[in-house]
């Protein structure tokens, strides 16, 4: 966090997963909640590839869901967004993740072999059926 905020209505309490957690691609959203209902500004995450998307979210009272981009990057990411209290001063928050792809690369190796088993018994079975 990038201001003082404990004047301020609208505190931020938590981040789901949490702040500096190593995300894989079956993490498809994140979420931020605070102690009251805010309006979410400006939510921008760099990637680590260079780009920086504005990812679909949904705000619900005092949380805040939102999409992480796929397909990951391996690397960090920085996600910021701009909260409006409501005396007008906007605090802006910073927190980070670590893309990390390996956990896809082992989901993939696994599907592959469990497919190949699958060929193997069909082509077994077509051949005592004929």
């Amino acid at each position: 966090m990038t201001a003082t905020a404990t004047a301020h209505s609208a505190l931020f309490e938590s981040m789901s997963p949490p702040d500096g957690a190593t995300i894989t691609d079956s993490t498809p959203s994140a979420s931020v909640t605070f102690s009251a209902p805010v309006t979410i500004q400006n939510l921008r995450i760099a990637l680590p590839d260079g780009r920086t998307v504005e990812p679909v979210s949904r705000t619900r009272g005092a949380v805040t869901d939102f999409a992480l981009p796929r397909p990951i990057t391996p690397g960090t990411a920085t996600i910021t967004w701009q909260v409006a209290q409501p005396d007008g001063h906007v605090v802006t928050y910073t927190k980070t993740y670590v893309f990390d792809e390996s956990a896809l690369d082992e989901r993939v190796g696994l599907w592959r072999d469990l497919i190949a088993d699958a060929l193997v018994a069909m082509r077994s079975a077509l051949a005592a059926w004929r």
